[in-house]
């Protein structure tokens, strides 16, 4: 019996695999981590290979015990703007450039001399700037032009881990959006752009909308996952759509707020809403006949890390557990002391060269009163991002919680304070994987949002509470803070990096 599908989220920091039966039960998940390479010129690589070695890690982990034989289809959630040059039968030849990568600062403003910088975001549905894949491959045409010329194919994430997996040069149309190759209102690759990069489709992998049955796994993929050949891989999308399809903020009241290493806030409305300061992407959404609002705090996450490390013991960051327990000894307000988790691109300053900081520190202050903080920073910045897409879609009037912070006994109650809204915890926390499920699941596009509606259970909800008339006086305060980091290190005096 074919009972069972399985949702693989292919991320920035690691590969999770979730096994789920036609209710959404989750019956059993793994993850596998892998590394990132970072250098003080911006440079942020991964190796492709081993996001494969992770896939395969984490299914077979989790079809541990199970008759693999019960498993039906599978679909992938994938980070968007990673960028490989593969060779003609799929291999990288060379790292990866993830979407985190910051190298192509000139390519990028080529292209906005070119297109003008509106005119692209208004043609891509993306703010042009140097993570993604457009100015990636403008940089990498201009830098190493030989390996530009020896790349068979360009493929993203989703395209690489799909090659492997049916030994098709395809990846699905959504997570393709944010490679700002696509004409966004048009949903198929934009030949200005193309021509102005030096490439052509043949070189780029097929399109398939979410949902579509791409093929079944190949004879090889299918020995690795340890899986049947007869597996279908049905198109995914982007992760953080695919975390809206697994926690049901599938309609326009209903936005979706992901903590992960950046942390995201994505609406949906029936048509596209182009956001005039382009603090929002736009997009087709993994549900058809919706449109997504993508915005964007590039270190949310990666914020309360470096934290940690900070804390951490003998190269060991502390842990989650401790800094839940030590925050919630403070306050709200943590006694004065504030975070401002401003390290570059922050919305809606754009400011590349912007620095953090903690301000308002005073002798009183402990360890517990910086782990408050900077929970509460992070918080702040959700809120205003929230604040901010409201604006754009009146509509939108709940909050659902994914990620990290719903592992935390006192973080969405922040959150729900400091955006004053309830916050809505979906039953399954790994709903980017779920999402992916609940695609495999439908096996038709048209079948997406019935099978989400099928498939999440129920949420829990924290309410509004009194501390937020405690955030709210702060606000000012953070705001004013805020408008001097950002003066000091304009982007025109990036300080120097040792």
């Amino acid at each position: 019996m074919t009972d069972l599908v399985l949702g693989i989220d292919v991320g920035t920091s690691g590969a999770k695999s979730l096994l789920v039966d036609g209710n959404g039960t989750v019956l059993a998940s793994a993850v596998h981590h892998y590394p990132t390479s970072r250098t003080t010129t911006g440079q942020v690589e991964q190796d492709a290979t081993g996001w494969w070695d992770g896939v395969v890690a984490a299914v077979r982990d989790t079809l541990t015990g199970i008759d693999p034989a019960r498993v039906s289809a599978l679909a992938l959630s994938a980070q968007g703007g990673a960028l490989v040059c593969a060779d003609s039968e799929g291999r990288p030849l060379a790292p990866a450039r993830s979407w985190l990568d910051n190298r192509a600062v000139d390519a990028a403003a080529e292209l906005a001399a070119r297109f003008g910088a509106h005119g692209f975001y208004e043609r891509t549905g993306w703010r042009l700037g140097p993570r993604y894949n457009a100015a990636q491959l403008a940089d990498l045409r201009a830098t190493e032009p030989d390996l530009f010329g020896r790349t068979a194919c360009f493929l993203d994430t989703a395209g690489f881990i799909t090659r492997r997996l049916t030994g098709k040069v395809a990846t699905d149309l959504n997570s393709s959006g944010i490679t700002q190759l696509l004409d966004a209102a048009g949903q198929c690759y934009d030949p200005e752009i193309l021509d102005a990069l030096g490439i052509t489709t043949d070189r780029l992998p097929t399109l398939v909308p979410t949902g579509t049955v791409i093929g079944p796994l190949t004879a090889a993929a299918a020995d690795a996952l340890g899986l049947p050949a007869g597996v279908l891989v049905v198109a995914g999308a982007h992760d953080q759509y695919c975390a809206a399809v697994g926690a049901g903020a599938i309609d326009e009241e209903t936005v979706l707020l992901s903590a992960g290493t950046a942390w995201v806030v994505l609406g949906s409305a029936a048509h596209p809403i182009a956001d005039p300061q382009e603090n929002f992407a736009f997009g087709s959404h993994a549900v058809p006949g919706l449109w997504g609002q993508f915005g964007s705090l590039l270190n949310g996450g990666s914020s309360l890390e470096w934290v940690r490390r900070l804390w951490g013991t003998d190269g060991v960051p502390l842990g989650f557990d401790q800094v839940n327990q030590d925050a919630a000894q403070v306050s709200a307000g943590a006694d004065g002391l504030l975070f401002l988790p401003h390290f570059g691109g922050t919305v809606p300053d754009w400011n590349d060269a912007s620095r953090g900081s903690f301000v308002g520190v005073d002798l009183i202050h402990e360890r517990k009163h910086f782990l408050r903080a900077t929970l509460e920073g992070i918080g702040a910045e959700a809120a205003a991002l929230l604040s901010l897409h409201r604006r754009l879609n009146p509509a939108a009037r709940r909050v659902r919680l994914i990620g990290g912070a719903t592992r935390s006994p006192i973080w969405p109650q922040i959150l729900a304070d400091l955006a004053n809204v309830p916050i809505e915890l979906p039953a399954v926390a790994d709903a980017a994987c779920l999402g992916a499920a609940v695609i495999a699941a439908a096996g038709d596009p048209a079948r997406i949002a019935e099978t989400s509606r099928r498939m999440v259970g129920e949420v829990a909800v924290r309410e509004p509470g009194p501390d937020r008339d405690r955030y709210a006086d702060q606000a000012t305060v953070r705001q004013a803070f805020a408008e001097v980091l950002s003066a000091t290190y304009g982007t025109t005096a990036t300080p120097p990096r040792s």
